[in-house]
């Protein structure tokens, strides 16, 4: 079953960060390491739904933190790869600036690894320090 999250409509100028989804088809890049490769694909991505908060980084580990076992992810999940989408509107320049953008964040700030079991928002630093 789907949960419906709140959105912060002040977030950002993006349609898709303010609450609404986008669908198509465009190129992705997966991405592991040093190891990374480009694909054509169809996409759909739907931020008002939360349909297995479960299997977000913070749940699973506050899970482990509070000395219990992570509900085990599926073969066809996401485990500790990474998927870039590009918009077909973007160039390679902006895609290479938009990452190094996001890089820069999150070496700064930290990585937003989800809700908790408390159902609180965790950002992740990279010395593993938690945030709420």
């Amino acid at each position: 079953m789907a949960k419906m999250v709140q959105v912060d409509y002040e977030a950002g100028s993006s349609r898709l960060w303010n609450g609404e989804g986008a669908f198509g088809t465009t190129m992705i890049y997966g991405a592991k390491g040093d190891d990374s490769f480009p694909a054509q694909c169809d996409y759909e991505i739907e931020l008002m739904l939360e349909s297995r908060p479960k299997q977000v980084r913070a749940y699973r580990e506050s899970r482990i933190k509070s000395g219990q076992r992570p509900a085990r992810l599926a073969s066809d999940q996401l485990h500790d790869e990474l998927f870039v989408v590009v918009g077909p509107e973007m160039t390679p320049l902006s895609v290479a600036e938009t990452l190094e953008h996001l890089a820069a964040r999150i070496r700064r700030e930290g990585l937003c690894i989800g809700k908790d079991t408390d159902g609180d928002y965790v950002t992740e630093t990279l010395d593993g320090e938690w945030k709420r």
